[in-house]
């Protein structure tokens, strides 16, 4: 029940007629569901290009209708404009809606990834796992463990979309006429010709992008144009990090290097909570971490490792703190807290 609300939801938002509150329940449903982001941007693109186009039964209707309205006399026309607005209304409302009715029944029947095995490439890591791929357009992929990039069998013929979950840096070949877009599920990354690393994992509180060279632009859900308070540049050497909680935005400058160090086997922390280095462990070594005492998720780190294994890994960081490890089924951090928080290596 809930999803047909959604889906309806889509459809205002497409014939321009939805609430703010009716557009913050859709980015809520997109962040809890990312594996239906690449359908929900697929209407939408479908709606710009066909929404003019009338095929339809009831639209030929409404312009043969039309016509005659034009016929009427003068004094005919004001009395009939309402109408005609109204009635327009009302089609356009119920043509995305049904249009998002559609879809919905499709996921019904097929489930999404079957769906989208249909129409897409799927390029998906999984834990320990980094790979490189190169784009039909030429742009080059490296991606991280425990992410996904999808994008459509058309790609490159009259857009260049890619739907990402997880990390992934790119060098994208220039293409000033097809912009190449990047789809968060509730957010978007444009640029034309540029190298830089996004990071997006749905069960992290942040979302980042870190510019090497040329300029992204981050566009927050609900944004309408490039002047709106919601759409972000990035240049080289700076990173962007949304706050998906607090709904906050922070650019900072950093060396962008070090955001792409993860593809030549490098970790790198800065002065980063355990808890989030827990999390990327996890991704890169495929092992599931537990914290004995959870005061020690708060102990922050700053350290890079190059080529270690887990193990080693471990075995450096308890030297900056008053804890310890075991591995078994998983691994357990033991012990009181924070002493140090330096561990180069």
């Amino acid at each position: 029940m809930k999803d047909k609300r959604i889906w309806n939801l889509i459809g205002r938002q497409l014939a321009g007629e939805a609430t703010p509150e009716e557009l913050d329940e859709i980015d809520v449903w997109l962040r809890s569901h990312p594996d239906h982001a690449w359908l929900y941007q697929s209407i939408g693109a479908y709606w710009q290009n066909n929404k003019k186009i009338p095929e339809s039964d009831a639209s030929r209707a409404w312009y043969a209708l039309s016509r005659k309205i034009h016929q009427v006399a003068p004094a005919e026309e004001k009395v009939n404009s309402a109408k005609k607005y109204s009635f327009y209304r009302f089609y356009r409302i119920a043509a995305a809606v049904a249009l998002c009715l559609l879809a919905a029944w499709l996921l019904f029947q097929y489930g999404a990834q079957r769906l989208l095995n249909l129409t897409a490439t799927i390029e998906e890591n999984a834990r320990g796992i980094r790979s490189e791929l190169m784009l039909p357009d030429g742009s080059q992929v490296w991606l991280n463990a425990d992410s996904k990039l999808t994008y459509h069998q058309n790609f490159g013929e009259t857009s260049r979309t890619v739907y990402l979950t997880g990390e992934a840096f790119f060098e994208v070949v220039k293409n000033p006429a097809i912009p190449f877009i990047i789809d968060l599920g509730a957010h978007q990354i444009q640029v034309l010709g540029t190298s830089f690393n996004v990071k997006s994992y749905a069960d992290d509180k942040i979302v980042e992008t870190s510019v090497v060279t040329g300029k992204v632009k981050f566009i927050k859900h609900g944004a309408h144009s490039e002047k709106d308070d919601s759409v972000y540049f990035i240049t080289p050497n700076h990173k962007l990090a949304f706050f998906k909680d607090s709904g906050q935005v922070e650019k900072v400058a950093v060396d962008s290097r070090e955001d792409r160090a993860w593809i030549e086997g490098k970790l790198v922390f800065k002065n980063e909570p355990w808890s989030q280095i827990a999390k990327t462990l996890e991704r890169t070594y495929n092992v599931t971490i537990g914290f004995e005492d959870p005061s020690i998720k708060n102990c922050r780190l700053t350290a890079t490792f190059q080529e270690e294994n887990i193990e080693e890994v471990l075995q450096l960081i308890a030297m900056t703190g008053d804890f310890s490890y075991e591995i078994q089924r998983q691994v357990l951090i033991k012990g009181q807290g924070c002493i140090s928080n330096q561990a180069n290596h």
